[in-house]
């Protein structure tokens, strides 16, 4: 875990910045020229800790050409991403991630264009289950014995 830590980090600290307006994503409904059209989502929680790990394999279609992807998100951290090409298998560098809190959305800005096709989009994320009733939570309750569990 340490050595994928320090693999993030001198990543984060090697991408650049790119310049976005924010004001055009207040909308919450995704762009069309890019949709989910299916996903499959590994969760791990760290009931000790209070957090969780996860992994999401999201299936692509893109309709128009793109260098970004943009989904929602919500208080998750993402570790890891990774863009393949369906079909070829090739990969397609990503050169950030940038969460935006305030919108809810992640953008995934990727070194070059992509074409009309199906592409699978790979997540390494984390997150708190100590952030109140929303999302993946950690509640706690008191039995008869009024032991807390």
């Amino acid at each position: 875990m340490l050595c994928t830590f320090l693999v993030i980090v001198v990543l984060l600290l090697s991408t650049s910045v790119i310049s976005i307006n924010v004001n055009s994503y207040k909308n919450i409904r995704l762009k069309s020229n890019v949709r989910p059209i299916h996903y499959d989502l590994t969760l791990v929680p760290d009931l000790e800790n209070g957090n969780f790990y996860g992994f999401a394999n999201i299936t692509l279609k893109t309709v128009t050409s793109t260098d970004v992807v943009v989904l929602h998100s919500k208080n998750l951290i993402i570790l890891l991403a990774r863009m393949t090409d369906d079909v070829s298998k090739s990969v397609i560098n990503v050169k950030q991630v940038r969460s935006l809190m305030e919108e809810q959305v992640v953008h995934v800005h990727l070194a070059r264009k992509i074409r009309p096709g199906i592409y699978r989009l790979s997540f390494l994320y984390s997150g708190s289950m100590l952030n109140g009733l929303t999302g993946l939570y950690l509640s706690y309750y008191k039995n008869r014995k009024n032991e807390t569990r």
